[in-house]
């Protein structure tokens, strides 16, 4: 790893630190419960700045392996690798079905809905409250599958 990846590992794992110190302030100090209430703007700025910390330290661990993989004569991007793109958009996939679902059988928050309502629903509340917001699984998919394919063309013009 390199000086200026040391580096900036240590800026992102500092702000991916601050976030959960945050969190862990505000559930056991004052008693909050974890909800996206909690998310004030203060929390709301170290919720985006550990997105992009988690992101960039995915991105400098990617790139870190697939340089060692290049120095070692090895194939850059491996199968491993490859498994790990496609299996990125099994959240999505489960998200649509469960909307899919909760059309069927309905969606109850308040009062229950049906069709594209429940869909909506079930999309805004489950898909981006809880995985974009509280838990960021969405971004972090994304960003695995920008990065795969920014990569992977890089690896293609490089082999030629």
């Amino acid at each position: 790893m390199k000086n200026y990846e040391k580096g900036l590992m240590k800026i992102f794992g500092g702000c991916v630190g601050i976030f959960i110190l945050d969190l862990v302030y505000r559930c056991r100090v004052r008693g909050d419960e974890l909800h996206y209430l909690i998310f004030d703007n203060f929390t709301l700025v170290l919720g985006i700045l550990f997105i992009i910390s988690l992101c960039g330290i995915i991105t400098v661990i990617i790139s870190t392996w697939i340089r060692g993989r290049i120095n070692d004569g090895k194939c850059p991007i491996s199968k491993c690798y490859s498994r790990s793109f496609y299996l990125s958009f099994v959240p999505f996939v489960l998200i649509l079905m469960f909307s899919i679902y909760s059309a069927v059988t309905g969606f109850r928050l308040f009062h229950t809905t049906y069709g594209l309502k429940a869909v909506h629903d079930t999309l805004l509340i489950y898909g981006y409250n809880i995985f974009c917001i509280i838990i960021p699984v969405f971004p972090v998919c994304l960003f695995w599958q920008v990065l795969y394919i920014v990569k992977r063309v890089n690896y293609r013009k490089m082999m030629r």
